[in-house]
């Protein structure tokens, strides 16, 4: 005897649809980027040591490393998948000191991503850490801080999916920075 399968109604159906908020991340591309942001810089080593690697292989974060290691680092979080209710959250390993809302919600290593970010921007932003992971490919996009402290900043945003070998799993790069953000052009080097 095989047990009836659960139809959702189609009014059940668009009231499901209705409650899931609408994208907040609108892709772009690098070259939408001005050259001395720092997302547009750490996406264009990014690809420089992407392009080293065999195509089923992603960077090491230890060569990404030390190309962060000047101010670009500040505006990075290194985060590390873990299981979470209900499926997926990520660890922070890293992050940088100048992330918007950082100063009034600081995220320490060790914490999850998602407890700091609005409830009803977490699940879009955990898809967007969790499909670059899985599809490892980067990710650019604009949007509104997801921090509480400052909602109404406008930043880039980038998702690098990474080899990091001090956890011995994969990761992601993720930087912020406001779109009125310049760095230094010696940053880049």
């Amino acid at each position: 005897m095989s047990l009836p399968i659960p139809v959702m109604s189609a009014s059940r159906a668009v009231l499901h649809k209705e409650s899931r908020s609408r994208p907040t991340l609108e892709p772009v591309d690098a070259i939408e980027i001005p050259q001395t942001h720092p997302v547009r810089i750490i996406a264009d080593i990014y690809e420089e040591l992407r392009r080293k690697c065999e195509p089923q292989h992603l960077p090491a974060f230890d060569d990404l490393k030390p190309k962060l290691a000047s101010e670009l680092g500040d505006y990075c979080l290194v985060l590390r998948p873990i299981e979470a209710e209900p499926y997926i959250d990520f660890l922070v390993v890293h992050r940088g000191a100048k992330i918007p809302g950082v100063e009034l919600a600081s995220v320490a290593a060790g914490e999850r991503y998602t407890e700091h970010v609005l409830p009803s921007l977490a699940e879009e932003r955990l898809m967007e850490l969790a499909s670059c992971l899985a599809l490892k490919k980067s990710r650019l996009s604009l949007a509104h801080s997801a921090r509480q402290s400052s909602l109404t900043v406008k930043v880039y945003r980038a998702v690098f999916p990474v080899w990091h070998a001090e956890v011995q799993q994969y990761a992601v790069v993720l930087a912020i920075a406001p779109v009125y953000t310049k760095v230094a052009e010696d940053a880049a080097n």
